[in-house]
């Protein structure tokens, strides 16, 4: 997956941050290797019972997963970004929606994280994208349910 940006310019972490993104990174590195739809599924299930983050919540975390790996920092880590963020958010015991979309001329596909509708940390360019996959989080429904 591709988009024409320069590389991510992340804001300073805690080192505690590192460490959770370090993690999350690792757990979510076998995703990589897996098709499309079994993304979906797997990361639906880990969604589901969580509530959203707030958009802080997910700078901070997209930000350590930058900082830590040159590889989620470039052009082509969005896939790799996009799933440690969405796993790194679990393991704090929230949820984000994660998308997948192509543009054309020229084609060009990204992956990235989005909450209620919105991309975070992605530039304007994104808007000029269709979305093929997308895996909701239901976390303001579960706030909804249990008063949060």
């Amino acid at each position: 997956m591709d988009i024409p940006l320069f590389p991510e310019q992340p804001g300073q972490v805690s080192n505690g941050a590192r460490w959770h993104a370090r993690l999350a990174i690792l757990l979510s590195a076998p995703l990589n290797w897996l098709p499309p739809s079994m993304i979906e599924k797997i990361l639906s299930r880990l969604t589901r019972s969580y509530p959203s983050a707030s958009k802080e919540q997910v700078q901070v975390i997209r930000d350590a997963v930058c900082t830590v790996s040159k590889r989620c920092r470039s052009q082509e880590g969005c896939l790799r970004r996009s799933l440690a963020v969405v796993v790194a958010t679990w393991l704090k015991r929230r949820s984000v929606s994660w998308c997948t979309g192509y543009a054309l001329e020229p084609f060009r596909a990204h992956a990235w994280v989005e909450l209620n509708g919105v991309p975070v940390g992605e530039p304007d360019e994104i808007s000029l994208y269709s979305k093929v996959i997308s895996v909701p989080n239901f976390g303001e429904e579960i706030a909804e349910k249990y008063g949060e």
